[in-house]
């Protein structure tokens, strides 16, 4: 059966809706912090506390911490903006950088204890928002919706380029 094409305007607002709950979510993480940790905060930008989640993330495949250039990959940002993003991080002792031990060229981050609570409480108060926006789905709606992401999540990955990025620090 072919697929309805989808018309611009009902495309838009799809895109809006999605913009408009990733932001949601993004906000409850940052909020979190600012509930939580106050003196964390203070010293952070919204888009630094993103960075620490997106460290947090990453991290959990690659241990031993990731390159700045798989970072700026992520957040799609240039390897320069990377650097200054994480500066105050790493001088805030949130996030450190140490030689790789495959090949000391190479520096990785990786977060610090306190680094690592900040993300967690981010991480969280982004599931919680999420399980809030959710309440009202059935169990057979969150398994068709999960299955969608994943589905939608899929196909992305295959359009994105590879992250080819070298490490600029």
């Amino acid at each position: 059966m072919p697929l309805t094409p989808i018309n611009s305007e009902s495309s838009l607002r799809i895109v809006d809706k999605m913009e408009a709950i990733h932001h949601f979510i993004r906000r409850a993480g940052y909020s979190a912090l600012s509930e939580a940790g106050k003196e964390i905060l203070e010293a952070l930008t919204i888009q630094q506390a993103f960075a620490l989640a997106a460290v947090r993330r990453l991290t959990r495949n690659e241990p031993e911490g990731i390159l700045h250039g798989t970072l700026a990959h992520d957040m799609r940002l240039t390897p320069s903006a990377i650097t200054r993003l994480v500066e105050p991080l790493v001088n805030a002792k949130l996030l450190e950088r140490r030689p790789s031990t495959h090949d000391r060229r190479r520096v990785l981050l990786t977060l610090t204890a306190s680094g690592l609570e900040s993300a967690e409480m981010i991480e969280q108060a982004m599931l919680d928002a999420i399980s809030q926006l959710t309440t009202t789905l059935t169990e057979e709606e969150r398994i068709i919706h999960t299955r969608i992401i994943d589905k939608i999540h899929a196909e992305m990955l295959k359009l994105e380029p590879p992250n080819t990025a070298a490490d600029p620090a």
